[in-house]
Formats: C-alpha cells, sequence, structure tokens
C-alpha cells in the first residue's frame, strides 16, 4: 500500500505568518527622553567639532568622498580627536566650502574653443 503524502511542516512557523500591523490603529513606541544639549554661547559654535559624516552630509559628498579629499590634503582641515577618530572645526568646514565655491576646474586643451581672429 502506498503511503500519503503530507504537506511538509514549516521548520519556522514564525517566519511563515505575515504580520499585519493597521497603522491606523497600532501605537507607535514613545519616544526614550532625549539629553538637552548644553547651552553652548554663540562665540563658541564656531570652533563645535563635527564628525566627517555629519561634514559629509553638510556638503553633499558621501563619506568615503569626503575622507578621500582629506586623505589627498585637498578636504577641509581636521582635528584628532582620539585613536583614528577625527572631526572638523564648522568654521574650517565654512571656509573650506567658500573656497570651493570659488574653485573652478581648469579647462581641457580639447574643450577650448579658439575663436577665429
Amino acid at each position: 500500500m502506498a503511503k500519503a503524502r503530507t504537506k511538509p511542516t514549516n521548520k519556522f512557523p514564525a517566519l511563515a505568518e505575515e504580520r499585519v500591523v493597521d497603522h491606523r490603529t497600532s501605537h507607535p513606541e514613545p519616544e526614550l527622553p532625549r539629553k538637552r544639549p548644553p547651552d553652548i554661547p554663540d562665540y563658541l559654535l564656531e570652533e563645535r567639532v563635527i564628525g566627517v559624516p555629519v561634514a559629509a552630509q553638510i556638503v553633499d559628498l558621501s563619506e568615503w568622498t569626503l575622507y578621500d579629499l582629506i586623505k589627498r590634503g585637498r578636504g577641509p582641515p581636521t582635528v584628532r580627536l582620539c585613536g583614528r577618530k577625527i572631526g572638523i572645526r564648522i568654521k574650517d568646514l565654512k571656509v573650506w566650502i567658500e573656497s570651493r565655491a570659488n574653485y573652478s576646474r581648469p579647462a581641457k586643451a580639447s574643450a577650448v574653443i579658439h575663436p577665429e581672429a
């Protein structure tokens, strides 16, 4: 007599179920209280140091591109915080951005159009 085939059981029943969440009735998790940043006087804000990931977001570059520019000496001046961690002063980042705004790449010789004399 032939055995009847049975449906294989799922080893991971929790993965088989799909959880349907109704966002209208579900309540979001409460936010944890954040530490209030210390009041920093205006004259010290320019001296504040930010990390490279934050600086990369400000200048709209990838972190790796900014790290590469720093490594080649073409990025903003950095401050060694500890070990391999580096940061950038806000005032130095502003100065670097201004210098980049005035920077233009030299045109390639083949791209220069010579006016007829």
